[in-house]
């Protein structure tokens, strides 16, 4: 495989981390916790690059951008927030079942006080 097909497939695990972020993480659910919205969800993403490392291995890093509901009779303390984060994935014999198996926040901001 070239490294332009692990690309897709990192796509295709993106919303599972933004899960894992929001529910579980704790420098993003601090950051969460600093703003007035709830239903946080990934909004978008920028710079995935994406490589193998092995079969069955990729690597990759990405920018996550989040975003959450406002509630509208609290103040405003912002709605989105930046992720620059590394990982890697991996598939076992089936390789339409891949997983992430480690990720690193390198930078997490809120991004429109």
């Amino acid at each position: 495989m070239s490294h332009s097909n692990a690309v897709p497939i990192i796509e295709n695990l993106l919303d599972k981390i933004a899960y894992d972020l929001v529910d579980r993480d704790e420098k993003i659910t601090g950051l969460i916790a600093q703003t007035n919205c709830d239903s946080w969800a990934k909004d978008d993403s920028e710079n995935l690059t994406a490589w193998f490392q092995g079969r069955g291995k990729i690597e990759f890093s990405v920018t996550l951008l989040l975003s959450g509901d406002q509630d509208d009779e609290r103040p405003f303390c912002g709605s989105e927030i930046s992720v620059k984060l590394k990982g890697k994935a991996s598939t076992s014999n089936n390789d339409n079942d891949w997983r992430i198996t480690e990720y690193e926040i390198l930078n997490a901001d809120c991004t429109d006080f």
